[in-house]
């Protein structure tokens, strides 16, 4: 029982990390508003492995990408980026 829902997950796994690979592809867009969209989907994912890159893009030259991060850093709720955030 406990195998078949292990092999349920794997597809989903995999689904994550391709999704992670094409957002952090997008990041490299020298278009503001496909950056921004990445940054948004990376902090509504949640993920303590994704603070570092929306620490990155809170000093992108593009507003829109900095509001996205701003916003996605006080998703996180981490202590750490009050200095950013204030």
């Amino acid at each position: 029982n406990s195998r078949w829902k292990l092999l349920l997950l794997i597809p989903a796994i995999a689904s994550c990390d391709d999704e992670r690979k094409t957002l952090l592809g997008q990041l490299q867009s020298a278009r503001p508003e496909e950056r921004a969209t990445a940054i948004r989907k990376l902090g509504e994912r949640g993920k303590q492995d994704e603070l570092a890159l929306l620490l990155k893009a809170a000093k992108d030259q593009a507003s829109i990408v900095r509001a996205e991060a701003a916003t996605g850093l006080g998703l996180s709720r981490d202590p750490r980026v009050i200095d950013v955030l204030g």
